[in-house]
């Protein structure tokens, strides 16, 4: 009996299966767009266009390229070998724009057929050499399915026994072939419909090679599971004199699936076999609506029943695109229904539901939501929910589970599946099937268990010198993807560091770092820092600590000399450089403790110093036995000790006797030093204030290193006796820093009163500058923590966060004073400041398995620094089909970027992988600033000249195109129309170009353009994503003529009529009065249009103008039309009333009651009131400043405004 050896291991067959599963995911088919060049042509042929390769790259793009509506509906798309390595518009692979789209790449691997010997014009498929080797470069290149396609025919006489056996056995060894390099095969025995067989025969022979194919599998021991089936569907022969019904067609073609092929086929996918598009959905729906039981998910491969109308819509032309498109969307979403619903042509088509992801915390509560929307004449039936392929909660149309609310195509509905208590065997998908009247709407759901880690650090005591350990426990955290890092005061340890990770009995993990290292005393003040990422953290855990070094003490023991050895005998105990200062003395003699108190000092290096004495009496001095100092620390296990023998003592006993010329010596000798001693205190004295006043200050230090957004801090250093009485104030380029950390914290807070209100005012004369530094600053001032001797030390200094355009070539000074003195004692000034600039570059690997990958970066000619990449994002993240994805980043300084010697590449490794996969930079590039298009006229050829400048762009290549627009096309200027030049590219600054593209007209040629149209100068340069376009309109513009001056005329109440006329100008310019001294205040006018006998158009305006001496609550009146008929003022001309005629008038004004002056100039005028002027009211201000009246005017002809102004005396 033969025996089977497995080829796959677990793993390999899920893969399989799960591909299988999603191209046949419910409602979604498979495009076969495999067609070679030979069958493209006769495509092609059939609309008029050329079968080129570029031709059939467009066509493919256009179906590849379509918008997000066939998403659901596309499974899988079978690719041609030319198509695979072909590229879109943009430079991106069909396979990786596919992949991106949720759809599966395939591959046709066959060679096409070739006769069969022995048999009635039979054939079989070739391709078999060289499969293996095609389909492990395939896989590579992306494909993850593949088709093979053999051919049999009905006659009389076919097909033979030998054909199908042949056939069958070439399918399934190319099925084993595929599955071995990770390929779901698909197996496609069409059975042709030419002839005039009938219905009964055709099923016949179909269930005949389907038989044989399954035999034929089992035998090559291929994964059922990991493969699909694509038939053809049981029809007559074309020539068939009766013509079967969908439903005839349907129930033939179910029972012969049922009699061969196994349930363990995931999916059959129909070829259309010569159908029309409708009948390939009429029949492919019959079949899914069948009343027979189905095991299998029953879709379409289909090519030419979804391409045909997207064909002929096309037509081989580039503006066709869009029709193309909506054509192809509208198949595909039709045949899409036919496979999950009654195709009813009344209703429309059912919108899909697609994955959701669920992310909650562990032992918490969760709502799944279940989103589905229903047509007008649609109903809800039930929702069933179910996990593991188990149900798990099912509702009904009577249950209050769901809800629905009306939209404009019908109803939106949800219904909700609630998790209590979740635990980490609750994580997976879970599958929502909402039945309703007309359709089946599936939802997948994957809730995702949140397990975040716990950090603690245990074991921060060390001993100074000694190999230490320090331990960073993680606990609690659901996935084994964790990493620990160490820092020690920001920077990252490179010391030996070992790490584990375990599985609990609860189903967590937890894990363990351990940082061994030696420690120094400069460790004493600096932080550590344990850091865990995972990736259920959305930023790392960071568990700050200092840690505790003990330094152990040297102890000596020493006797203090005595005069006689009667007396008591006192001994010294020196314990030196120890650390921290808790340390307790025992005086120890024959194992008896003696009680003494110690004294603590420290060291000018942090540690500490203490001397304990101990005096002995006679009686004890007489005792045997040496004594002991013990000096024992709180955490310390081993003691220090030192002993002595009190017997020494007598080598030190010293019997002082001294002379009569002796003691005559010494006493000079003292009264020679109490007078050098006086005489040095006078000379010091007067100086003792400046001694003490003086300071040491060190230079300003700066960050050695900072990057934009990042803090930073200033340091400078004041060492001196009184140095804790200075102040410190320091500059931004003179300007003064002030702290601001309170107005940020401020900010962040709604209900925040500020304590101080401050408000600066300027005067005219006063600096335009800012009053204080811009940015963020926060001043620090603090004693350091130790002082040498009776010197003090201070430190100030100030936190900033940089910013390029403040601190870029910056200089920071610092002044420094006494408290309560304005007297600068000291200034410091800095060098140059400089903000270090960094690129970020991103690399992500996508679509992989397993989830062990590594990423190398490598750079030549500059320095790259790591990127503590989020922890949720950094580990491999699987998707819902169980692949992976990952991302890595690294910085690099601006500045060697954009000198154009560093080149940067990584490299990523797996184990899927014979070769690493290297990406590289394209190095510095900078996108260029296009001005305006500016026009000149020629006045020797009398030709337009259109110019547009490029500027700050890298690198020089760049390319301009000068397109003439119209409301239905858009052509390039040709060369009879416009002589186009490139001035350029010219090297302005290190890393950056200048160009001008010049386009000169020829012969009038570009004049033609009608108002509507324009001429468009598109720029396109490797660093845009799309081009830029500057547009210049054949606009009409005529200057208009303007007088040198303006026309006044004062009447005898102060009321100025200002006048100007402007002849001709096209369109018409722009007017602004204004009056006023050494301010000026807008005034309104009035403009009137004219035609001249010369049929010239003139534009008339005039300004009323009344100077007022009393200021008023506004700067000008309107007339009280209410009172009396407001008329026109004539300013134009002179009034030509006689004195003798304004005598009466003015008897008249003086005998009025409440004369006004505004009234009595309307009433000369004696005009309609639809001629009134508005009369400006301006104050005269100071009395000896002159009036001025002037007129702005405007105008697209005119370069600058033109002013025309009269002045009063």
């Amino acid at each position: 009996m033969p025996h089977a050896y497995p080829f796959l291991s677990p793993e390999q067959k899920k893969e399989l299966s799960d591909i299988a599963l999603r191209i046949v995911a419910p409602g979604k088919g498979i495009l076969a767009a495999d067609e070679s060049t030979g069958s493209v042509a006769k495509r092609f042929q059939s609309i008029n266009a050329e079968n080129t390769e570029e031709n059939r790259r467009l066509y493919r793009q256009l179906l590849f390229t379509a918008d997000d509506r066939i998403k659901p509906c596309i499974g899988g798309v079978i690719f041609f070998h030319e198509t695979l390595y072909q590229k879109t518009d943009e430079g991106k692979l069909f396979p990786q724009l596919i992949k991106e789209r949720g759809m599966v790449v395939g591959i046709k691997v066959d060679k096409g057929v070739v006769p069969l010997a022995g048999t009635n014009g039979e054939t079989t498929t070739q391709g078999l050499d060289g499969l293996y080797e095609r389909c492990a470069q395939y896989k590579k290149d992306g494909a993850d399915f593949a088709k093979w396609r053999c051919v049999l025919k009905i006659t009389p006489t076919t097909p033979s026994s030998l054909a199908i056996k042949e056939n069958a056995n070439v399918l399934a060894r190319y099925a084993s072939i595929c599955q071995m390099h990770g390929i779901v095969p698909i197996v496609e025995p069409e059975i042709l419909p030419d002839g005039d067989h009938d219905l009964k025969r055709c099923q016949y022979v179909t269930e005949k090679v389907l038989a044989a194919v399954y035999k034929a599998l089992s035998e090559h021991h291929v994964y059922l599971e990991g493969t699909l089936l694509k038939p053809n569907m049981v029809t007559a022969g074309h020539s068939c004199s009766h013509k079967y019904s969908s439903q005839e067609i349907a129930m033939a073609t179910v029972t012969a699936l049922r009699r061969t092929v196994p349930p363990a086929v995931p999916g059959i996918t129909f070829l259309s076999g010569g159908q029309s598009e409708e009948e390939a959905s009429v029949n492919l729906n019959a079949i899914n609506t069948c009343p027979l039981h189905k095991p299998w998910a029953l879709t379409f491969s289909y090519g030419r029943a979804l391409q045909a109308s997207a064909l002929k819509a096309w037509g081989g032309k580039k503006e066709n695109g869009k029709s193309c498109q909506e054509e192809f969307i509208k198949r595909a979403l039709e045949i899409a229904m036919a496979t999950v619903t009654a195709l009813r042509r009344t209703v429309p088509p059912a919108v899909p539901v697609f994955s959701t992801e669920i992310s909650a915390n562990l032992s918490s509560s969760v709502f799944l939501p279940c989103w589905f929307e229903l047509s007008f004449n649609d109903a809800f039936l039930g929702a069933t929910w179910s996990f593991n392929r188990s149900v798990i909660a099912s509702y009904n149309y009577t249950e209050n589970e769901f809800h629905l609310v009306m939209s404009e195509n019908g109803f939106k509905g949800v219904s909700h599946l609630k998790l209590y208590n979740i635990s980490l065997h609750n994580q997976g998908v879970y599958v929502c099937h909402v039945k309703t009247n007309l359709t089946n709407q599936f939802r997948n759901v994957t809730l995702i268990i949140l397990a975040p880690p716990s950090v603690s650090v245990h074991s921060a005591k060390v001993v100074l010198g000694q190999e230490s350990v320090i331990e960073c426990w993680a606990k609690g955290f659901n996935s084994p993807n964790i990493t620990f890092s160490w820092t020690r005061a920001g920077k990252e340890i490179r010391a030996p560091k070992k790490s584990k990770t375990k599985h609990t009995e609860d189903g967590l993990y937890e894990g363990v770092s351990q940082l061994v290292f030696i420690p120094k005393l400069a460790d004493i003040n600096n932080s550590y820092a344990c850091i865990v990422n995972q990736e259920t953290l959305e930023e790392p855990l960071m568990r700050e600590f200092r840690i505790n070094i003990t330094v152990l003490p040297k102890v000596s023991v020493s006797v203090v000399p005595s005069t006689s050895l009667s007396s008591p005998l006192t001994l010294a105990c020196e314990i030196n450089g120890f650390y921290p200062q808790n340390v307790s003395v025992l005086w120890l003699r024959n194992s008896t403790v003696l009680p003494e108190t110690p004294q603590i000092q420290q060291n000018h290096d942090g540690t500490y110093k203490l001397w304990s004495f101990y005096t002995l009496s006679t009686e004890e001095r007489e005792q045997a036995g040496q004594v002991q100092c013990v000096a024992q620390q709180s955490h310390d296990s081993q003691p220090a000790f030192s002993s002595i023998d009190p017997s020494a003592g007598e080598l030190l006993v010293q019997k002082i006797v001294l002379t009569k010329s002796a003691k005559a010596s010494v006493a000079m000798m003292i009264i020679s030093l109490v007078l050098v001693l006086l005489l040095c205190f006078g000379f010091s004295w007067k100086r003792r204030d400046e001694k003490q006043k003086s300071l040491s200050v060190s230079c300003i230090i700066l960050p050695p290193r900072v990057v934009v957004g990042q803090k930073g801090r200033v340091t400078i250093s004041i060492e001196g006796k009184r140095a804790d009485q200075v102040q410190t104030a320091w500059f931004l380029n003179n300007v003064p820093i002030i702290d601001k950390s309170h107005t940020e914290k401020s900010n962040g807070s709604r209900n925040h009163t500020p304590r101080t209100s401050r408000v600066s005012l300027l005067s005219e004369k006063a600096p335009l500058l800012t009053s204080t530094a811009l940015g963020y600053y926060k001043l620090h001032r603090r004693r350091p923590l130790h002082s040498t001797g009776p010197n003090k030390q201070l430190l100030s200094s100030f936190t900033f966060i940089p910013e390029l355009s403040v601190h870029k070539g910056a200089v920071f000074k610092c002044q420094i004073s006494y408290t309560g003195k304005d007297k600068i004692v000291m200034e410091r000034v800095s060098e140059k400041f400089t903000v270090l600039c960094v690129v970020i570059m991103t690399i992500e690997a996508s679509h992989f398995h397993p989830d062990v990958i590594t990423f190398r970066w490598f750079c030549e000619g500059g320095e790259l620094c790591p990127v503590a990449y989020p922890s949720a994002l950094a580990a491999p993240r699987p998707d819902t089909q169980g692949f992976f994805s990952a991302r890595s980043q690294c910085k690099l300084p601006m500045s060697e970027l954009e000198r154009g010697q560093t080149a940067v590449w990584v490299t990523v490794h797996h184990v899927s992988l014979k070769q690493p996969i290297t990406r590289k930079t394209r190095g510095f590039i900078k996108m260029p600033v296009v001005s305006e298009i500016s026009c000149a006229l020629n006045p020797q050829q009398g030709g337009l000249t259109l110019a547009c400048r490029i500027t700050g762009f890298y690198p020089p290549d760049i390319a301009v195109k000068w397109i003439k627009q119209t409301i239905s096309e858009e052509v390039e200027v040709k060369k009879e129309e416009g002589l186009v030049e490139i001035w350029g590219p010219i090297h302005t600054h290190p890393r950056t170009f200048r160009a001008t593209a010049v386009l000169t007209e020829v012969e009038n040629r570009l004049r033609d353009v009608d108002k509507e149209g324009r001429i468009v100068c598109r720029v396109e340069h490797c660093s845009l994503l799309e081009p830029i376009e500057r547009t210049w309109t054949n606009s009409c513009f005529v200057a208009p003529s303007v007088p040198g001056s303006l026309s006044v005329n004062w009447n005898n109440d102060g009321v100025g009529v200002f006048s100007l006329c402007l002849a001709g100008g096209i369109p018409h310019p722009k007017l602004q009065w204004a009056a006023g001294g050494s301010t000026f205040t807008p005034l309104i006018s009035r403009e009137t249009e004219k035609v001249t006998d010369n049929q010239k158009i003139e534009l008339h305006s005039v300004c009323a103008l009344l100077k007022s001496a009393v200021p008023q609550g506004s700067q000008a009146n309107f007339l009280n039309q209410c009172k009396f008929q407001c008329p026109a003022l004539q300013s134009e001309t002179k009034d030509d009333t006689t004195d003798g005629e304004q005598e009466p008038k003015k008897q008249t004004e003086k005998s009025a009651e409440t004369p006004d002056p505004l009234e009595e100039i309307a009433e000369e005028a004696g005009q309609t009131e639809h001629e009134c002027l508005y009369i400006n009211k301006i104050y005269g201000g100071k009395e000896r400043e002159c009036l001025k009246v002037t007129v702005e005017i405007t105008h697209p002809a005119l370069h600058l405004p033109v002013y025309c102004t009269w002045t009063g005396k």
